[in-house]
């Protein structure tokens, strides 16, 4: 059985990546470089949200955060050289845990390269248990979407 990655019904922020000889094993992208370049638009999401301190420790809106599980589905290849956009939205939400959901499209063609999952846990610093996601992060996700919305027409 594959696994299945739904896509969001929007997207909260997009990058173009140029495929680099160091993303490559022989002639098309590494499985090895997609979880890397998921992580660089995921850094600078939180960046365009206002958390730069996640740029340079564990923390978001004031709580700790891990990788709890990640999942990767190509489409089709991308080559060196390639130009990527990569979306990054959001996918399900729980009580300690939201689920970033990324595609990498190549940006010529347009077709899907790969879709990507990350689980992301939210963590008290001192207990290491599990804590709410932070309120802080989830009402900017929903100003950018709704303003994203907004843009495209929609309500």
């Amino acid at each position: 059985m594959r696994i299945e990655i739904p896509t969001p019904e929007s997207w909260l922020f997009t990058l173009e990546y140029p495929v680099l000889l160091a993303d490559v094993n022989h002639t098309h992208l590494a499985a090895v470089s997609v979880l890397p370049i998921a992580t660089e638009v995921q850094m600078r999401l939180f960046r365009q949200l206002g958390f730069p301190e996640a740029l340079s420790s564990d923390r978001l809106a004031g709580a700790c955060y891990i990788m709890a599980d990640a999942g990767l589905v190509f489409r089709s290849e991308a080559y060196y050289g390639d130009l990527l956009q990569v979306k990054v939205g959001l996918g399900d939400v729980g009580r300690c845990s939201v689920d970033l959901i990324y595609q990498l499209d190549n940006a010529r063609s347009g077709q899907v390269v790969a879709l990507v999952k990350t689980a992301l846990v939210f963590l008290d610093r001192d207990t290491r248990r599990p804590t709410a996601v932070p309120t802080a992060f989830l009402e900017r996700c929903a100003r950018v979407d709704t303003q994203a919305n907004r843009e495209l027409g929609g309500t």
